[in-house]
C-alpha cells in the first residue's frame, strides 16, 4: 500500500473517513455514505470477521453496521491495521486488546458464537449420527495411560465424571463372589441395569413429564450414546431409570456392570490382591489377552506397596517390597519383555529412591489420576473380551469432536475459534 493516499483509495485497501462518514474501498472517488463522521476525541473500532468475510467499525462504542461484505482472505496477502492522517502534528492512540474495548466486544462474540450453533442445529442430525456410534465390533482404538499426552488425560477427566450412584447392597459384592451358578440365577442381578429403588432414583433425574416428552423426541441413536454413557460409568440406577423410560436397549449384562465396577473401585482404593481374585472370578480371560495390562496391574501392586512402605518404614514391610520388585524384573525380564514395560518398571523403581516418593519425579504413579486412568483401561480390555465397544460412544464424539477442532485451527478455519470444548464439558 502507497502511504500517499488514505486508506481505501488503493487497492486491497479499506477505510472509514472521518471528515464525511463514507467508506471506501479501493476507491478515490466519493465513497458510500456509511455512518456519522468523527473528530478528535472519539473512539473508532474497526472488526474484521473472517467467518462472515464481512468488515464494520463502531464510535464510542457503537454499532455502525456492515461496511464491507464478501472480503477475500489470502494467506499470502494478510491485512494489516492503518490509520491514514494527513494534518500535521496529529496523534493516535491504537488499543489492540491490552486494554478493555469500548464497544462490547464479548457481547459480539457470544452472538456468533449462537448464530454459529443454531446453523449447525439445523444441519439433519440422521446424516451423521450414524457414523459417530461407534460399531459393535470390539478392538476400538485406544490409548493407555503412558502413551496419552497431557491433554488426553485432561480431557478423559472432564469427560469421565465418577460416577456417584452405583449402590449395591451390603451383601452384594459376596453373592458377586459365589459360584458362577448363583451368578448367573441369583435374583438380586436380574433387573435390568442395577435395577433397585427405581422410584426414588426416577424422581431425581425425571423431574417432569414434559421433561420426558422432550428425551422421547430425541432420536434413538442420541438414547443410546446417553446409555452407553451411563452403562460404562457405572451409574447403575440411573442407566436403570433411563433405559426403560428412553426404551433403550443395552448389550452389557447387569451384573457384568456390576462387575466391573468392583474392579474399577478396587485399583482405585489400592487393592491389588483383590482386583487379581476379582479378574479371576469373573473374567479370565481377560489377563491372558491383555499382557501389557497385566504387566501394569502388578505394576501397580509395587507401586501400592511402596506407597504404603512410605508411612511404614518397619524392616519387614520394606523386605517384602524388595521381594516383590525382584519378582516384577524377572516377570518383565521374561514374560512382559518390551521397552514400554521397562520403562514404565524403571519409573516405579525410582519411587524407591525418594525420600518422599509423593514429591519426587514419579509422584504421579501415585496420584489419583493415574488410577482413573488404569481403571478406565481394565474396564475397556473387560468390554473387548465380550465383543462391546471399548468406549462409550459419547466419548468417542468428544474426542472426534477435538480432532475437528484441531484440524481446523491447523487448517486457519475461522470458524474453529469460536468454538472451546471446555465451554461444553
Amino acid at each position: 500500500m502507497t502511504y500517499s493516499c488514505l486508506p481505501g483509495w488503493v487497492e486491497d485497501s479499506f477505510g472509514y473517513h472521518g471528515d464525511d462518514g463514507n467508506c471506501f474501498q479501493k476507491s478515490g472517488k466519493e465513497g458510500n455514505k456509511y455512518g456519522p463522521s468523527f473528530a478528535t476525541g472519539d473512539v473508532i473500532g474497526c472488526c474484521l470477521n473472517f467467518i462472515d468475510q464481512t468488515c464494520f467499525f463502531t464510535k464510542n462504542g457503537v454499532h455502525l453496521g456492515i461496511a464491507f461484505s464478501n472480503i477475500s482472505f489470502d494467506e499470502k496477502r494478510p491485512y494489516f491495521p492503518c490509520v491514514g492522517m494527513r494534518t500535521p502534528g496529529e496523534v493516535v492512540k491504537a488499543n489492540f486488546g491490552q486494554y478493555r474495548f469500548v464497544f462490547d466486544f464479548a457481547s459480539y462474540i457470544f452472538e456468533a458464537k449462537r448464530k454459529l450453533a443454531e446453523e449447525i442445529g439445523q444441519l439433519p442430525l440422521s446424516r451423521y449420527i450414524n457414523m459417530l456410534i461407534p460399531s459393535d465390533a470390539p478392538g476400538e482404538s485406544r490409548k493407555s495411560e503412558q502413551e496419552q499426552t497431557p491433554a488426553d488425560l485432561e480431557d478423559s477427566t472432564r469427560v469421565k465424571k465418577r460416577r456417584d450412584d452405583h449402590v449395591f447392597g451390603e451383601d452384594s459384592e459376596d453373592e458377586l463372589l459365589g459360584k458362577k451358578d448363583s451368578i448367573e440365577t441369583s435374583k438380586t442381578h436380574s433387573n435390568a441395569i442395577c435395577g433397585g429403588e427405581e422410584d426414588v432414583e426416577k424422581s431425581r433425574i425425571i423431574k417432569t413429564t414434559t421433561q420426558m416428552k422432550i428425551l422421547n423426541s430425541w432420536p434413538s441413536a442420541l438414547n443410546h450414546v446417553v446409555a452407553s454413557y451411563l452403562v460404562h460409568y457405572g451409574y447403575g440406577q440411573t442407566a436403570s431409570v433411563f433405559t426403560k423410560e428412553a426404551n433403550v436397549q443395552v448389550k452389557e449384562k447387569a451384573e457384568s456392570m456390576k462387575q466391573r465396577m468392583l474392579i474399577s473401585d478396587a485399583i482405585l482404593i489400592g487393592d491389588m490382591d483383590k482386583v487379581f481374585d476379582l479378574l479371576d472370578s469373573f473374567f479370565p480371560a481377560v489377563l491372558p489377552r491383555y499382557p501389557a495390562l497385566h504387566f501394569r496391574l502388578k505394576l501397580q501392586k509395587f507401586i501400592e506397596m511402596v506407597a504404603a512402605g512410605s508411612a511404614n518404614t518397619e524392616s519387614g514391610s520394606l523386605s517384602s517390597v524388595f521381594e516383590y520388585g525382584r519378582e516384577l524384573k524377572l516377570a518383565c525380564d521374561t514374560k512382559f519383555n518390551n521397552e514400554k514395560n521397562t520403562s514404565l518398571l524403571e519409573e516405579a523403581f525410582s519411587l524407591l529412591a525418594d525420600k518422599d516418593p509423593y514429591e519426587g519425579p514419579a509422584a504421579r504413579l501415585l496420584s489419583l489420576q493415574y488410577k482413573e486412568v488404569l481403571a478406565d483401561d481394565t474396564c475397556c480390555c473387560i468390554l473387548e473380551s465380550q465383543n462391546l465397544p471399548a468406549r462409550p460412544a459419547l466419548e468417542s464424539i468428544v474426542r472426534q469432536l477435538k480432532i475437528c477442532l484441531d484440524q481446523m485451527r491447523a487448517n486457519k478455519v475461522p470458524s474453529g475459534s469460536l468454538f472451546v470444548l471446555s465451554d461444553f464439558i
